[in-house]
């Protein structure tokens, strides 16, 4: 008698007329490094530091933990570990948000941050307006509208007397690498804001303003100014132009967790299944009587899973996260096969693979002499189908500030019934089967 187990692997002014012909490229300032710790932090000027890297280099140091990175929860982090208190929940400032210094006059009505945190957004689409103010004789921005990768819009100044317009608008992921404002020059309540431009990591330049000649102190900013690059809000002063604008930047990201809630479409039944042999075993009985034989083996089911979330790979760069999940399974009842979720489980990456234990049990009421072959089968189910899912992103920034919003995207995994034990009795030699 021999059994044989086998495992399987299984997102101000008036009066206004049109620019004069675009004017060659401004002379550029020293860039700065200006940082500013903190959204609810006063706005302040430190001193300009000189940074020789070209801005593709400075932007990567300044965010090498979101490219080429696994953002996974460590020990430290405590992803799937219970620390008291656990950062992901205790952390609910909005310090993920790095406010970098305003420029520009210092007049204006303030126009409130514009942002939607609450949806993930970060900006998609700018479009800036410029004019020249007939009184006083100056120039300056007179409009700025956004629009966030969440759909969230929003605009402050006006489009007085037929100002120029341009419009930028950011590949998915793409981060600026810098940025350059400048003021127009005037003190005291005639200071407005002259011309902005940035360069993106992707090679890509954006440039809106009154001509260089008109424009007054350039605050260039690079690297760490910029936190990972990615903008995710907007703080203007405005009137019927632009007084002022402050840019806040999601700063580097240090980790990432999701906690799926759904399966949307879940219990819609399930694709059809692919038999696994798991287990064999030969039963032979050397009695002179019949005899009830059996024997019970243990085999390991193994199996993957994986969640992917386009959004947090191609706007976070994010591959690798930790999960909060309950896993899709599959029931078999009278009706047939469905698919159910089980326990929610933790999960330190998003490619995971868990282990069952299952008991298989041979046996057959044998004659003398007769033998009994067995095999013992699981049916495999969902094999590279993907499966939507619906759930929560936390995005640890390098302070350990957490930022929340909704998620979705795909599971790809397998799940096992059974398993279903057949077999067939093999008579002595010279006897045929009952």
């Amino acid at each position: 008698m021999r059994s044989t187990v086998l495992a399987l692997l299984l997102s101000w002014a008036c009066c206004c007329t049109a620019l004069p012909v675009p004017q060659p490229p401004c002379a550029h300032a020293t860039p700065t490094n200006d940082v500013i710790p903190g959204l609810h932090h006063p706005i302040h000027s430190p001193d300009d530091v000189i940074d020789a890297r070209s801005p593709f280099q400075r932007l990567n140091d300044a965010a090498n933990v979101t490219h080429g990175h696994a953002y996974v929860a460590d020990d430290v982090i405590g992803g799937c570990n219970h620390h008291h208190p656990d950062p992901w929940v205790s952390n609910s400032s909005s310090d993920y948000a790095m406010l970098g210094p305003r420029v520009g006059g210092s007049n204006g009505t303030d126009q409130g941050v514009f942002e939607d945190f609450q949806g993930g957004g970060v900006l998609q689409e700018i479009t800036v307006w410029a004019a020249t103010i007939d009184f006083g004789n100056m120039y300056c921005l007179v409009k700025i509208a956004v629009k966030f990768t969440s759909g969230a819009v929003f605009a402050a100044g006006t489009e007085i007397n037929n100002p120029t317009v341009a419009s930028f608008e950011f590949q998915e992921g793409e981060r600026i690498a810098e940025l350059s404002m400048w003021d127009n020059g005037e003190q005291n309540n005639l200071g407005r804001l002259a011309a902005i431009q940035f360069l993106t990591d992707r090679g890509r330049k954006f440039e809106q303003g009154v001509p260089c000649a008109r424009r007054g102190e350039e605050r260039r900013f690079t690297g760490a100014a910029l936190g990972g690059g990615l903008v995710i809000g907007l703080h203007p002063h405005a009137g019927l132009a632009i007084d002022s604008l402050s840019l806040l930047y999601l700063r580097p990201i240090k980790a990432v967790k999701v906690v799926v809630g759904s399966y949307p479409g879940l219990g819609q039944g399930a694709q059809d299944g692919s038999p696994i042999k798991r287990a064999s075993a030969s039963l032979h009985n050397t009695y002179d009587r019949a005899q009830m034989l059996n024997l019970t083996g243990v085999t390991t089911v193994e199996t993957s899973h994986r969640w992917v979330s386009s959004m947090l790979t191609e706007r976070f760069g994010v591959d690798q996260f930790s999960v909060v999940a309950p896993l899709p399974l599959v029931d078999e009842g009278q009706s047939g096969v469905s698919w159910n979720t089980g326990e929610v489980r933790c999960f330190p990456s998003n490619e995971a693979v868990t282990e069952r234990m299952v008991t298989v049990l041979f046996y057959a009421l044998l004659d003398p002499g007769e033998r009994w072959e067995g095999v013992a089968t699981t049916m495999m189910y969902g094999g590279g189908q993907a499966m939507p899912f619906a759930g929560e992103a936390s995005l640890m920034t390098e302070n350990e500030a957490v930022w929340k919003f909704g998620v979705s995207g795909n599971y790809t995994g397998l799940a096992f019934t059974g398993p279903d034990v057949t077999g067939r009795k093999v008579p002595p030699p010279g006897r045929a089967v009952d």
